[in-house]
């Protein structure tokens, strides 16, 4: 069961962080909405690749806590070792064979 409890925790704390990252990414975007024609182009440059980058972690968080979940629904159906769902072409009932 520890190891559950650790993957839990993880799945916790990468709740958190695609909070942040989600928030973060929604003030740039409302930034670059209201400042568009009144700040320089670098700033707006700036301001394109920063959401791009941060809309990349938010992508990121997600692959990463979706198969933190699945290895831990696999590890508490009892369905063997981790094989993450986009090894089975992202169906969730795939089974091993």
């Amino acid at each position: 069961m520890a190891k559950i409890d650790r993957l839990k925790e993880e799945v916790g704390w990468l709740k958190v962080v695609f909070g942040i990252l989600v928030a973060i990414d929604v003030s740039l975007v409302g930034w670059l909405a209201q400042n568009y024609g009144k700040a320089s182009w670098l700033l707006i440059l700036a301001g394109v690749v920063a959401t791009a980058a941060v809309t990349l972690g938010v992508v990121r968080v997600n692959q990463v806590a979706y198969d933190r979940m699945w290895q831990n629904w696999r590890m508490r159906d009892g369905l063997g070792c981790y094989h993450s769902a986009r090894n089975h072409g992202g169906r969730l009932d795939a089974r091993r064979a």
